[in-house]
């Protein structure tokens, strides 16, 4: 699979990046294009000319995300997002507040431009001052993503003052994620032409995400007059797994070190090429199916302060599941908080409140349950449930699967069997998980881990000095209190204040992107100010 040589590509190109390695890329144009020529012998159809990697270019420093910011970026699928009124109340509330600091680009779609008049008449609609709205910019771009934090740009000064755009490979290169794509749609065909086609498809809507930072490039030579260059290092990273100062400190998480093969001194040699980082620090991500950044638990808010999560007991009665994954997760803070004493000795330390892991509703892992035992029979009556998965809701096949595994069930119990019930779930439970409904509730893992970091927050400085923080805030659930939750946030606010003290602080629902496994750290980026450049007016 492409992600498997990708990662082979990895462990050899970072290699040839490192000691002597380093001087014949960056200066010898010739030996460049001879490595550019078997990495594409290597990897067929993965890089293609916007993707390509780069030379390494003079760094003068990377840009920390509290120095002087120009404008706010997001990035969104227009289309869903007024599809979608809890998504549209959270991106107008962003542009809402934000607007009232920088100015705001919206990326989108270009297939998606007929949209744009419509979001801006909603934006209105919903209050928003012309004030504001006439700071809004939109660029189109390939992509339909949220996540401009992690598949947009890291930003650094180059030795003349201008601006680097680094280009990370954003593309996951674990192939289980394309690998499930790899099945037909029809349920009885051996017809292996609809799984290339459905993967072939996949790719190219991650290859779309690729290259956002192009487009921002784009349009911060055109709006800003900015001199500004995109640089692609071979190195898998999203941007919410990387915090950096101003002074060349450099922090990941462990599965980004993995990801690129798991050489630390390799990964060394790449920070230190490309973005002219003097030192590289390695943390742990925080436990679960969740994305594996920094962002959700550590963040950096200048040169000498950092802010690290610091979990809070839960509400009310909890799983054995989730009682051990709070375990978990206390012990991956005490480690990075360990590890940031001994060896970033000059950072003073401030701890913020972590929200307990939410929750799955009981029902919701009955219906998980029912779906197992689904998936379990269709392999017994000899049907892919990955077919019967990727069926459209509406198509007939579908009908025709449910009716077969129904009456297989009914078979082996020998009664009308309802999985909807809990007698009969239970009845099945022991049968195909031997254990019983009760048990497997308590200690069934959840398919996602929805973290509310107080900590996933947008830190806004812009060129007048004007300072804020946009932290996320969570409605109370399951157990939980508005109360409780209220007392948590004055909190949190306090910290805050304490690291910043003549920062703004503005609250944003974010339960609608916590429940996608982000909030807004992950839902923003900020552009850097370049002092000396004017605004183009175009």
């Amino acid at each position: 699979m492409r992600g498997s040589s990708l990662l082979l590509f990895l462990c050899w190109s970072i290699g040839c990046l490192s000691g002597s390695g380093v001087s014949d890329v960056r200066n010898s144009d010739p030996e460049w294009t001879e490595f550019v020529a078997e990495l594409k012998e290597s990897l067929p159809q993965f890089f293609y000319p916007s993707t390509a990697l780069t030379k390494p270019l003079l760094v003068g420093r990377l840009i920390a995300e509290w120095e002087p910011q120009k404008a706010l970026v997001i990035s969104l699928p227009l289309k869903s997002v007024l599809q979608q009124p809890q998504e549209f109340s959270y991106y107008g509330s962003l542009i809402s507040v934000g607007g009232k600091y920088l100015d705001i680009v919206v990326l989108h779609n270009a297939l998606e431009e007929k949209y744009v008049d419509l979001f801006l008449k909603r934006l209105r609609e919903g209050g928003i001052p012309e004030s504001i709205l006439s700071r809004v910019r939109f660029q189109k771009t390939a992509s339909n993503n949220y996540w401009i934090r992690d598949c947009g740009p890291i930003f650094a000064h180059d030795q003349a003052g201008g601006l680097l755009l680094f280009d990370n490979i954003y593309r996951s290169l674990r192939p289980e994620i394309e690998a499930w794509m790899d099945a037909p749609k029809d349920i009885e065909s051996a017809d292996l032409d609809q799984d290339l086609e459905g993967f072939e498809m996949f790719r190219i809507s991650m290859r779309n995400e690729e290259v956002i930072p192009m487009y921002l490039g784009k349009h911060i030579r055109q709006r800003y007059q900015y001199k500004c260059d995109v640089v692609r290092p071979p190195l898998h990273l999203q941007g919410g797994d990387f915090i950096a100062d101003r002074n060349g400190l450099v922090m990941i998480s462990e599965d980004t070190l993995t990801e690129n093969g798991g050489s630390l001194q390799s990964l060394k040699s790449v920070f230190e090429t490309y973005y002219g980082a003097k030192e590289l620090h390695v943390l742990n991500a925080l436990p679960g199916i969740n994305p594996k950044h920094l962002d959700m638990h550590v963040k950096l808010v200048g040169d000498d302060t950092i802010l690290l999560a610091d979990p809070i007991e839960t509400f009310g009665p909890t799983t054995a599941f989730y009682k051990r994954l709070a375990g978990e997760v206390a012990g991956v803070i005490e480690a990075n908080e360990t590890y940031i004493r001994r060896h970033l000795p000059h950072l003073k330390i401030l701890k913020v409140p972590l929200l307990p892991v939410v929750e799955e509703d009981v029902e919701f892992v009955k219906a998980r349950l029912s779906a197992q035992i689904f998936a379990e029979v269709c392999s017994e009556i000899g049907i892919s449930y990955l077919r019967y998965y990727r069926l459209s809701k509406n198509d007939p096949q579908k009908g025709v699967v449910r009716k077969k595994v129904r009456e297989h069930l009914d078979k082996r119990f020998g009664r009308s069997m309802d999985l909807s019930g809990d007698d009969d779930l239970d009845a099945a439970c022991q049968l195909y998980f031997e254990d019983d409904l009760s048990t497997l509730i308590d200690t069934s893992s959840d398919t996602k881990t929805v973290y509310r970091s107080y900590l996933n927050s947008l830190q806004i400085v812009n060129e007048s000095g004007k300072k804020a923080f946009i932290i996320p805030s969570y409605a109370p659930r399951a157990s939980e209190t508005k109360e409780a939750i209220e007392a948590v946030e004055r909190r949190v606010e306090s910290i805050y204040k304490q690291a910043v003290p003549d920062a703004g602080i503005h609250w944003i629902n974010a339960d609608v992107m916590t429940n996608k496994l982000g909030a807004i750290h992950c839902t923003t980026l900020t552009l850097p100010a370049i002092q000396g450049y004017e605004d183009s007016g175009s």
